[in-house]
């Protein structure tokens, strides 16, 4: 005997076929109702306008396929977005580099170049404590505030991060100024 075969479907109503399972596999995505309502009606305005590519094997895998490259398109813009904030939503609010709480260890950086006295007294200062400071310390802070060089043009020439010479810098002065003031405290 021979089977009867079943007459083939539509295009159309081999994807309604497929609308529930796929309205679910959205809910996962999304875990949000309207963005997979969303979601489900672009996949499905995607897969009519794209209909040629359809192979007639396999409906709701081709769908899904549809689904998460929406999915994952979606996220990757929206992950390289940047917020949209008018300037006049900013008004009245702090100023982070102006307002910001002072630490007690800051140390606010010349506004204008070393002068020769200034990078002499580092030299002086950093020799005094040589057997204190590290050797890393030392050069950081003499090529910085003893020669006037930016932190950049020293991390570059001593093969470090700009991180690396800040934190050096910073270490160093603290350990010169725990320094002079227990020779002050004398």
């Amino acid at each position: 005997m021979a089977r009867a075969r079943k007459p083939k479907r539509s295009f159309e109503e081999q994807m309604l076929e497929c609308r529930t399972s796929l309205r679910a596999q959205a809910m996962k995505l999304t875990h949000n109702k309207a963005d997979a309502d969303d979601l489900l009606q672009d996949t499905l305005t995607r897969a009519i306008e794209r209909r040629d590519l359809f192979d007639g094997t396999n409906m709701g895998g081709w769908l899904r396929v549809i689904m998460r490259n929406l999915f994952v398109n979606s996220r990757l813009l929206h992950a390289n977005k940047l917020e949209h904030i008018p300037l006049d939503a900013l008004e009245g609010q702090p100023d982070p580099d102006r307002d910001a709480p002072r630490r007690p260890n800051h140390i606010a950086l010349p506004a204008v170049a070393p002068t020769q006295e200034s990078a002499v007294e580092m030299a002086d200062t950093a020799r005094r404590m040589e057997g204190n400071l590290s050797l890393e310390q030392r050069l950081a802070l003499l090529k910085v505030s003893g020669e006037g060089r930016s932190y950049i043009d020293v991390a570059a020439e001593m093969s470090l991060t700009t991180g690396a010479i800040e934190q050096r810098i910073s270490s160093g002065r603290a350990l010169m100024r725990r320094l002079r003031e227990m020779e002050m405290e004398e």
